[in-house]
């Protein structure tokens, strides 16, 4: 066991324990302009613009077909294009037949 010497017998802490005082915000000086807020929510049962299921299956199908033709299936990914220039809008169709070129 160690013995303590006089002048380290304890070990002392001293703890700060006061907070800072808080600081008092100035109120601002300009009033808010509250006429720029819109408090209109619609009438009820109405719902935001939602894309349509259909197209977001084309897109799903795209999407599937970059993994396929990234993965090497090139018979995969073309039976995916044929399906969305089949059944995708102008642009789906345009983004598939670019992907189509280079498979062949």
């Amino acid at each position: 066991m160690l013995a303590a010497t006089e002048e380290g017998a304890g070990i002392d802490f001293d703890f700060n324990l006061e907070l800072p005082a808080e600081k008092e915000e100035a109120p601002s000086s300009a009033p808010l302009d509250l006429s720029t807020i819109n408090l209109d929510l619609g009438t009820p049962g109405e719902t935001a613009a939602v894309p349509d299921a259909h197209w977001q299956e084309v897109a799903t199908k795209l999407d599937l077909a970059k993994a396929y033709q990234e993965m090497g299936d090139k018979d995969g990914a073309r039976e995916l294009l044929s399906e969305v220039l089949r059944e995708g809008d102008a642009a789906q169709q345009e983004q598939a037949q670019a992907m189509l070129a280079p498979l062949g």
